[in-house]
């Protein structure tokens, strides 16, 4: 019921087609042609660079399998109201040290 009542809203500039959610961190991903993670956001929060190449081991590269595994894609216009709710909901925990 909190996380209803703290006011979120749909920001039409956060999200574009194409993103992809990473079901292992959370971070909301944009993969670059080479399907390289290009940058991320945890909840509203870009994640730095470094931490970028730590989590995708110094190469932001991911095989097919591990991001087919790892990776939900949000292609579709439907997708981007879902992309909003999910860093939404990050940030709410992340904001709550959840």
């Amino acid at each position: 019921r909190e996380m209803l009542e703290s006011g979120l809203r749909f920001d039409p500039f956060f999200s574009i087609r194409g993103l992809a959610v990473d079901r292992e961190n959370g971070w909301i991903c944009h993969l670059s042609y080479t399907h390289k993670v290009a940058s991320a956001w945890e909840g509203r929060h870009r994640v730095s660079r470094p931490n970028l190449m730590a989590e995708y081991s110094g190469k932001r590269a991911l095989s097919p399998s591990e991001r087919k595994r790892r990776l939900k894609p949000l292609n579709d216009l439907f997708s981007m109201a879902e992309c909003c709710l999910m860093a939404d909901t990050v940030q709410f925990f992340l904001d709550r040290d959840i």
